[in-house]
């Protein structure tokens, strides 16, 4: 439940602030939305380039850890200022590719602040999988809350113009990341230092060294690969969506929204199986058993909750946006799909976790790659607008990605030893 909530900290914090951003003025909303296309992607490629380091330093004897926590901090940060670079010329690609001359140059100041926040965030990550590796995930996830509590805090304060300042804009979203994150990330390193005193001095004393450094951007390549894969792939939806009809968008991005939630308790799920495998990577054969059987169940229990949930109440959760009757219509139709998808769709991301716990990163990139964009974007749209399924069909192109997905890296689980699926 740690790990959900912090994820789902991050997504609320951003929810709560393009809000304050849409009361402040409404046309920087645009700003918010062509900021989020290229920010969104490096930020979770960064979050997915971290996350090998949970099972390395897992594996790993207690005295070698510090050593390999600074070597993982060094290649996150190398790997933050890449993602930098990638911001600011994505940023000022843009101009090129939207009429909207004047929100692309203040999408460029935003991004050019922003993207600094990514220094302090992998600081941030780097020591959240360090605990999450001690199966201590608590502590990052209450530094976490009151650093997205804090960002939000700021926002309002910089947005309006408290604090004695001029009314800022979205320029004070941008602020406040750099201001909260900088936070979260001394508050995680300072109690690192007083509370694992044993790791520091490792840490200082033993020099960096290549093989480590290359190991983790290796590993790391992978995670973040298949992160932008993902990314990208429901980046690339709503244009497809924009060729149906205005209609169709709204309901897509309603449809989003009501998904988020339980996406949040799988992703938590998935980091879960990333600690608990990890932790078991030496241990006997029963005890990796009784641990796949409680991730299993626990999921399978949640998936089919939340199955039961969205299918009873798919006439009436799109009436919480809107009471027009033809968005209703479809927006339920197509919750009727998603229904049917919270099961593939939550063990596809237990199993991408158990692979990352057992540092088997490159065939389940490869079959993320394969399952999103030669099948659920080319079905999908096939099913869309030759099938004249249009928004239902994408859902069903989605669908079927996932399924696929679930049943190409379960069945790579399976095949691997010592993993504890063979049940």
């Amino acid at each position: 439940m740690a790990l959900s909530v912090n994820r789902a900290s991050h997504l609320i914090a951003h929810i709560v602030c393009g809000v304050l951003v849409a009361h402040y003025d409404l046309s920087d909303l645009a700003v918010d939305g062509l900021s989020s296309s290229i920010f969104e992607v490096c930020f979770i490629a960064c979050m997915g380039f971290s996350q090998p380091i949970t099972p390395l330093l897992a594996k790993i004897r207690p005295s070698l850890r510090g050593f390999y926590l600074k070597n993982a901090l060094v290649s996150q940060l190398g790997f933050a200022l890449v993602a930098i670079v990638a911001i600011f010329v994505l940023g000022y690609l843009l101009r090129f590719v939207t009429p909207l001359e004047a929100a692309a140059q203040r999408t460029l100041v935003f991004l050019g602040i922003t993207a600094f926040s990514l220094l302090p965030f992998m600081v941030f990550q780097t020591f959240k999988q360090y605990f999450d590796a001690l199966q201590k995930p608590v502590i990052p996830a209450t530094i976490a809350v009151l650093g997205n509590s804090l960002h939000v805090v700021l926002s309002y304060g910089l947005i309006f113009g408290c604090f004695h300042l001029a009314p800022m804009g979205i320029l004070g979203v941008a602020w406040a990341s750099i201001i909260s994150r900088s936070i979260m990330a001394l508050a995680i390193g300072l109690y690192c230092y007083y509370c694992h005193r044993g790791v520091w001095v490792s840490f200082w004393r033993q020099r960096l060294a290549w093989n480590p450094i290359k190991k983790l951007v290796r590993m790391g390549s992978y995670g973040a690969t298949q992160h932008i894969s993902d990314v990208l792939a429901f980046n690339i939806i709503p244009i497809l969506v924009s060729w149906i009809s205005l209609e169709a968008v709204v309901v897509h991005q309603m449809v989003l929204y009501l998904s988020t939630f339980s996406f949040i308790i799988y992703i938590g799920l998935a980091e879960a199986a990333i600690i608990l495998t990890s932790r078991k990577g030496s241990a006997p054969v029963s005890d990796k058993k009784q641990v796949t059987r409680a991730l299993l169940r626990t999921t399978g229990c949640f998936a089919v909750l939340f199955s039961l949930l969205y299918a009873c109440l798919h006439a009436y959760l799109p009436l919480l946006y809107t009471n027009d009757p033809g968005v209703v219509s479809m927006a339920s139709t197509v919750l009727i799909v998603v229904a049917v998808m919270q099961i593939p769709d939550a063990f596809q991301l237990l199993f991408l976790g158990i692979t990352r716990g057992h540092l088997d990163l490159k065939w389940p990139t490869f079959f993320s790659l394969l399952s999103y964009w030669g099948l659920a974007l080319p079905i999908g749209y096939w099913m869309a607008f030759s099938l004249g399924f249009e928004l239902l069909g994408i859902w069903m192109g989605i669908a079927l990605g996932v399924t696929v997905l679930a049943l190409l890296v379960g069945r790579r689980i399976m095949q691997q030893k010592g993993t504890g699926m063979k049940v």
